[in-house]
């Protein structure tokens, strides 16, 4: 609130307005969000004392495959402009097939599950309990 009382005398009430309007909205979307967490971590049966460890990389993950699709788009973008037209009909599909699809089909359950994800769980799982098996190749 200190920060938005200092754009209101630096900038005016508009500015300041727009400033919390924005600080609320994010504050809302970052609420959102743990529920979110909750929702996925429950889905996977992460423990809870693994929490902070899966959203860390999870959160690393993020910034890492951001960056590398940000600098793969603006180079396709800056060499093939029409290439825009592609992306834009790819979120037109799905933004459409997420409004269409019947909500009994989404499957749910083990048939979701990737077997990466079984790999890392196991490894994780084994690391906790101090059991750390290492393969060598020959």
């Amino acid at each position: 609130m200190g920060f938005c009382a200092f754009v209101w005398y630096e900038d005016g009430s508009q500015m300041a307005i727009e400033y919390l309007s924005a600080y609320l909205m994010e504050w809302s979307l970052s609420i959102d969000n743990i529920f979110v967490f909750i929702l996925i971590f429950g889905f996977f049966k992460i423990k809870e004392t693994s929490y902070a460890r899966v959203l860390l990389i999870g959160i690393l993950m993020a910034i890492v495959f951001r960056a590398i699709f940000i600098t793969v788009g603006v180079a396709l973008i800056s060499q093939f402009g029409w290439i825009l037209y592609i992306f834009g009909a790819i979120l037109v599909y799905t933004g459409v097939k997420m409004f269409i699809v019947d909500q009994h089909e989404i499957q749910t359950g083990r048939e979701l599950r990737i077997p990466l994800y079984a790999e890392v769980h196991a490894h994780f799982q084994s690391a906790e309990r101090g059991q750390v098996h290492h393969q060598t190749q020959r």
